[in-house]
């Protein structure tokens, strides 16, 4: 480093030069060219005095990803289990924090009502609320507060309705898959289990504008336990319906889904994985979503005490 020097401008006012390098950050920036050239370096006047702060810059200017892992804390991510069962939230946090490493922290919270495992249209429109009255009550415990949510189910129970209370991105594990899958050329299939959900998720791919893409879906219940015959199955399904590769989704299938993808041809997309990198990428981000649109408590009755508190203080609104 001896030698070196950063050039800040020449036209620079000299008080703000001597600051930069009276400022320890100043020598963290001097290692990459890239980002002083994204710090233009200007001074604030304020009563007429010239100052400088490198920190206010990297705020008002923003700073690339790997930048902002540098001098900024690393992402919260609150992940929602719409199903009942301890042991699903367990088995995707456990997928959630294998993904995300040292990217971001994670919270997995399991819905206090509903059913143990979503696998119909009843037990899907309970768990939406459900996973709202998850969110709400982790927002009025006074636990921290996450910068991005995932809504852990295949199918997004709840996701939408999330959105227009949030003012952090909330990410779902079919969305997701699907449109990673969509990201590339060529149609997709779908393999998850329970018949009930070949409806849900083709209407999700209409709302989404991807149903062309979309070549079929597959149910593979009764190979769900043999993860040779679950891979043989979807290889057939791939092949009879043109895709080009496969979103297999479904907490139960979590566990079994390494043993599935040794044995596949087709190309595998894994939802579950795609949304814990999407919901990093957008809370790293800091961009504010829309404000949220959802009225006071007073146009509701019969809420849990957390949801009433949630959208009748603007708790949802208010929080970063």
């Amino acid at each position: 480093m001896a030698g070196s020097s950063v050039d800040t401008g020449a036209d620079q006012p000299n008080k703000a030069s001597c600051y930069l390098k009276r400022n320890p950050l100043y020598y963290c920036v001097r290692y990459s060219d890239w980002i002083v050239s994204r710090i233009d370096v200007q001074p604030i006047r304020h009563e007429s005095r010239a100052t400088c702060s490198i920190p206010f810059l990297m705020l008002q200017r923003g700073l690339p990803n790997f930048a902002k892992q540098t001098f900024m804390s690393k992402p919260h991510l609150l992940l929602i289990n719409p199903n009942t069962s301890p042991d699903i939230t367990e088995s995707v946090r456990r997928l959630a924090a294998d993904e995300a490493g040292e990217a971001a922290t994670i919270e997995a919270v399991t819905s206090q009502f509903g059913a143990r495992y979503i696998s119909s249209l009843v037990s899907f429109s309970i768990a939406a609320h459900a996973v709202l009255d998850a969110y709400a009550n982790v927002l009025v415990s006074g636990a921290p507060k996450p910068d991005a949510v995932i809504v852990g189910c295949f199918g997004d129970p709840g996701m939408d309705g999330l959105r227009e209370i949030a003012k952090v991105p909330v990410v779902g594990f079919a969305e997701s898959g699907m449109l990673a899958a969509t990201a590339r050329p060529g149609r997709f299939l779908i393999a998850t289990v329970g018949l009930a959900w070949r409806d849900m998720l083709a209407g999700m791919a209409r709302q989404r504008g991807i149903a062309d893409r979309l070549a079929g879906i597959v149910a593979i219940d009764q190979w769900a336990a043999d993860p040779a015959a679950a891979a043989a199955e979807i290889d057939r399904a791939a092949d009879e319906f043109g895709a080009a590769r496969v979103v297999i989704g479904g907490t139960g299938l979590i566990p079994v889904m390494p043993e599935i993808a040794a044995r596949l041809k087709v190309e595998l997309i894994d939802p579950h994985r795609t949304a814990i990198r999407e919901a990093i990428e957008e809370a790293n981000k800091h961009t504010p979503v829309r404000e949220p649109s959802a009225g006071g408590a007073t146009q509701f009755n019969g809420l849990s005490p957390a949801l009433q508190q949630m959208l009748g203080n603007g708790i949802a609104r208010s929080h970063p």
